[in-house]
Parts: structure tokens; sequence; C-alpha cells
């Protein structure tokens, strides 16, 4: 939220929480799927469902978005941003410890 209010300072309150909750659930999900070794059906469809009722949350509740900016590029640029700023981190993290660090069943998978 301070990164979004840092960088968008020109936009409206409403606007920067869209950005940062858009993004935190982005990250959020994104967190699942890194750490998920073995996908089942249903851990896809829990994800996309999550998406689906986001969106549809973001449609039914008008009043604390404001569609009209959603639906601009802009809103999307601003959201991949804070959530690089918020995932690339951990991923790069997760990542390296994987690699200096290898869980046993993985180490004996090589």
């Amino acid at each position: 939220m301070i990164l979004s209010i840092i960088l968008f300072p020109d936009d409206s309150f409403v606007n920067i929480v869209a950005i940062s909750f858009t993004a935190l659930i982005l990250t959020e999900l994104a967190n699942i799927i890194l750490e998920i070794e073995k996908y089942h059906w249903a851990m896809v469809v829990s994800q996309i469902l999550s998406v689906i009722s986001y969106l549809v949350s973001m449609v039914i509740l008008q009043s604390y978005f404001d569609l009209d900016y959603i639906m601009t590029g802009w809103f999307l640029a601003k959201v991949l941003v804070i959530f690089l700023a918020s995932f690339g981190p951990i991923c790069i993290g997760t990542v390296l410890k994987r690699r200096i660090d290898p869980e046993e069943h993985q180490k004996l998978n090589r």
C-alpha cells in the first residue's frame, strides 16, 4: 500500500486501494503456485474460482471500485509494478533456497 502511494501519488485513494488489493490477491495466488510441487485439479479450480470471485466482486461493489479506471491499461501496468515489487524478491529467494539447499526428496530424485 505504501509503495502504491509513493509511486502513484496522483491517483485517487479508491484507485490506490484497488491497485494494492489486486496486487495483493495476485501475489498470494502466485505464492500458492510457487509452493505447490504436485498439482491436483481441485487446486487449479480453486485458483481460477478465486480470480473469478474477485472480478465479480469488483462488478458488484462498484461503489468501492472505479470500473472505468480498472479497465484501462494503466491500472494493469500499475498492478504489475506492485506485483513484481512484492513477489519478485520472494520468488528469487525461494528459487535460490531450492538451488542452494534442496529438500531431501529433491536430493534423492537427482
